[in-house]
């Protein structure tokens, strides 16, 4: 059994998006009291209640992306690729909700320096996550191995650190701005014993866009190459989203989260491809744990990994396939365990955003209802 107060913390492998600084660290690696205060500091610039003050800042960028998209096919462009387009919006979003200034991805049509160093800096931390796996995490081994990573991972790093701190210190000096993204939800804390230094503060928010960007994207690209792989969830996602919105006007926050058969096909897209789909890994505290009727020992790692356990024959019936329906719990579904799909994790440590990152998808994917026949073109 787990000991009254103790958690188990996260291992020494994981890798987070930011070091330390100045003697702080961000949620990602808080640990215990620590963390707790971090995570009730950061809760309310991200809870459902805030998205509604949010949707304004999400709806600007949504319109830029179906401009965008229709300006491509008046060019007679017959492939669009929706990876890149949905990896500038997310970013865009992030960094409008985060520092009141977006990315620009959407406005140049490309990625830009910082983005593309975000995207890096999480593609060299599995490099370094394999690395602590297979050499250990301080052994003489994993320092050798890790002389033969690119040297361009130290210049992403710093550029998504140093850019990161700029946009977040401005921010922060511009506390009567009349909006309400994060950082004016984290400015209006009046217990300051509570409330996050502004360290504190500029490492949430380089842990905010990396977490808060690539994921979503992942999510959209999978969710959109699942729906044209499959016309017939397709055709009811075009229907309903249709048949739901008459105006532009009608797009809010609580009629998309209304569209129950989309909803239905984010969870399962989440289920099949989560976008972190790495197992987590604890360390079990003082005392042991009894872990599914089997005692573990202090000190030992454990983990459940996302994808087996939404992909297990034990959990869902054609756990392979791409079944909406299952949500509902129609037919053969009706037995699934639908709770063995948590992409976002469970408990104190899971996901803080997973109310933007789904309400950004849900929203995003309406274009799917207002734009032209989706085809995936194969190369």
């Amino acid at each position: 059994m787990i000991q009254k107060g103790d958690v188990m913390e996260k291992s020494p492998i994981f890798i987070g998006v930011v070091s330390p600084m100045n003697g702080c660290v961000g949620i990602g690696l808080a640990k215990g009291k620590e963390h707790a205060r971090q995570r009730r500091a950061l809760a309310p610039s991200l809870s459902k209640s805030a998205l509604k003050g949010q949707e304004a800042i999400l709806q600007v960028h949504i319109i830029k992306l179906i401009a965008a998209i229709r300006n491509m096919i008046r060019a007679k462009q017959e492939v669009i690729n929706m990876a890149d387009w949905y990896s500038y919006i997310t970013f865009d979003v992030i960094g409008d909700l985060c520092f009141a200034e977006p990315f620009g991805c959407l406005d140049q049509g490309a990625a830009t320096e910082w983005s593309t160093s975000v995207n890096n800096v999480l593609i060299s931390a599995t490099w370094d996550q394999a690395i602590r796996r297979a050499a250990g995490v301080d052994s003489w081994l994993r320092n050798l191995l890790l002389r033969f990573v690119p040297k361009e991972v130290s210049h992403w790093r710093m550029t998504h650190m140093k850019k990161s701190q700029e946009k977040t210190l401005a921010r922060l000096a511009n506390k009567d701005l009349p909006r309400q993204d994060i950082m004016y939800h984290l400015l209006q804390q009046e217990d300051q014993q509570k409330a996050l230094k502004p360290t504190e503060i500029i490492l949430n928010m380089v842990l905010f866009v990396a977490a808060g960007s690539e994921t979503t994207s992942i999510q959209l690209t999978a969710m959109t190459h699942l729906l044209c792989m499959n016309q017939d969830a397709y055709k009811k996602v075009v229907e309903e989203i249709r048949g739901s919105f008459k105006k532009a006007t009608d797009i809010t926050l609580a009629t998309v989260m209304e569209l129950v058969y989309l909803e239905a096909c984010a969870a399962e897209t989440l289920r099949l491809y989560p976008p972190g789909s790495v197992a987590g890994q604890r360390i079990v505290p003082r005392g042991g744990a009894k872990i599914d009727g089997h005692y573990v020992p202090a000190g030992c790692t454990v983990s459940v990994s996302p994808w087996v356990a939404a992909r297990s024959p034990l959990n869902f019936a054609e756990p392979d396939q791409f079944r909406p329906q299952r949500w509902f719990r129609e037919g053969v579904y009706s037995r699934d365990k639908l709770h063995a799909a948590q992409a976002f994790g469970y408990g104190p440590k899971s996901c803080l955003g997973q109310n933007l990152a789904q309400f950004e998808v849900q929203d995003t994917q309406r274009i799917i209802g207002s734009g032209p026949v989706l085809q995936r073109k194969v190369k």
